[in-house]
C-alpha cells in the first residue's frame, strides 16, 4: 500500500462534483458562490492510520543542494488578470468541395497560435511576461459568441477547443453551438462560464504547476538516497502540512534548507503528487491554445452532400439545374467569439 493510499488523500472535490464542473456551463449555477479553499478541501480528506514504517521528513545527511538545484524557485501565487480575445472565424466551401475534404471542415491558427493567443503588454498584470507565457496550459474562463452568419442550406454543427457540447442531436452528437441554415444573428451567448474549478484556489496560489511538472518542478532528487529536496511553494508542502498532525510532524519546526527545500522522503512526494495529479490536476479547465480550433459539420456527421433534407421543398420542380447549384454554390459560416483566459 503506498503513503497516499494509507492517508486515503482525497484531493479538493469529490469525484461527482468534478463530473459536474467539466460539464459545459448553463446549469444556473452561481460562480461567484462561496466555494471551499484549497486547504480546507485539503482539510476534509479525513486520513486513516499513516504506516509506521514510512517516514515522511527525512533526517538523512545535508545533500549540497547549490549543485542539484539551479532553477529559479517556484512562484508563490498568481495575481495577473484576465486576457481577452476577439476571433473571426470564418468557414466556407462548396456542399460537394467540402464533402470531398470529409465530415468536417476547421478553422484554426495553424502556426499563428503565438502572435494570436500570447499576452500584449497593455493586457492587464502581463507586461513582464508579455509574448513568454505556455499558451499549452491555459485556463478558458469564458467563450461567448456575438454574431453568427450562416448562408449555408443546411443546419450546422459546431465544436470549439475546449467546450464540452451541450447542444445534443437525437443521434448522441453534441455541440458548442447548433447554426441553422441561412442565419443572420447578433447578441451575446456565452458558451463556457467559469465554474469553481475555473476559480479554484489552487490555480490562484500555483501557478505554472500543471499536470506535466506537478512531479518535476521544485522536487530535486539526490542520486542513491530516499529523499528528495522539495521546494517550499511546491504544493505537496501544504498537503503536508495540513496532514502534519497525522504524520506526526511539526512543519513549523521542520527545517528550511537555504531558505527554500524542505527534505522530504521520495516515497511521500512521489505518491501525493501523483494523487494530486490525479485527483485535482486532471480536472482543471485547461486549453491548449496552440492547438485551438472550431469546427463544423452537418449535424451527425451527415456527408455535406446529402441531398434528402436539402431538397424536400424542390419535389415536383425541375431538380437537376437547382440540386447544381445547391451542389457547388460557395456557402460560409462566420462566428464572432469573444475569449477570457489566464495562464497557469
Amino acid at each position: 500500500m503506498d503513503v497516499c493510499t494509507a492517508l486515503q488523500l482525497q484531493v479538493p472535490m469529490s469525484s461527482a462534483r468534478i463530473e459536474d464542473a467539466t460539464e459545459v456551463r448553463g446549469s444556473g449555477r452561481d460562480p461567484l458562490a462561496a466555494k471551499p479553499s484549497f486547504q480546507t478541501q485539503l482539510q476534509s480528506m479525513q486520513p486513516s492510520a499513516l504506516e509506521a514504517e514510512h517516514s515522511v521528513m527525512s533526517t538523512a545527511g545535508p545533500a549540497p543542494i547549490e549543485k542539484q538545484a539551479g532553477s529559479a524557485p517556484l512562484q508563490a501565487g498568481n495575481d495577473r488578470g484576465t486576457v481577452r480575445r476577439s476571433l473571426t472565424i470564418e468557414i466556407s466551401g462548396s456542399l460537394t468541395k467540402l464533402a470531398a475534404d470529409g465530415v468536417q471542415a476547421t478553422w484554426s491558427v495553424a502556426n499563428n497560435a503565438s502572435a494570436v493567443f500570447q499576452p500584449e503588454r497593455s493586457d492587464k498584470g502581463y507586461s513582464d511576461v508579455a509574448g513568454q507565457c505556455d499558451i499549452t496550459n491555459t485556463v478558458m474562463h469564458s467563450v461567448t459568441v456575438t454574431d453568427v452568419r450562416s448562408s449555408f442550406p443546411c443546419s450546422v454543427g459546431v465544436d470549439i477547443s475546449g467546450i464540452t457540447g451541450t447542444h445534443a442531436t437525437r443521434e448522441g452528437k453534441k455541440y458548442a453551438l447548433v447554426v441553422q441554415g441561412d442565419t443572420k444573428w447578433q447578441g451575446s451567448k456565452k458558451l463556457l462560464e467559469p465554474d469553481e474549478m475555473t476559480n479554484s484556489d489552487y490555480l490562484k496560489k500555483y501557478p505554472g504547476m500543471t499536470p506535466e511538472k506537478i512531479a518535476k518542478e521544485g522536487i530535486v532528487p539526490v542520486p542513491g538516497e530516499s529523499y528528495v529536496f522539495v521546494d517550499s511553494n511546491h504544493p505537496v508542502v501544504e498537503m503536508l502540512t495540513v496532514n502534519q498532525d497525522l504524520l506526526q510532524v511539526n512543519m513549523a519546526d521542520a527545517e528550511l534548507i537555504d531558505g527554500r527545500w524542505y527534505k522530504v522522503a521520495g516515497e511521500v512526494v512521489s505518491d501525493c503528487t501523483k494523487l494530486l495529479d490525479q485527483q485535482l490536476l486532471q480536472h482543471l479547465p485547461l486549453v491548449n491554445l496552440s492547438t485551438f480550433n472550431v469546427s463544423a459539420e452537418r449535424l451527425g456527421g451527415m456527408a455535406w452532400d446529402r441531398m434528402d433534407s436539402i431538397s424536400d421543398d424542390l419535389m415536383g420542380k425541375n431538380m437537376d439545374p437547382m440540386i447544381e447549384r445547391i451542389m457547388t454554390k460557395t456557402n460560409s459560416l462566420s462566428l464572432q467569439l469573444e475569449l477570457e483566459y489566464t495562464f497557469m
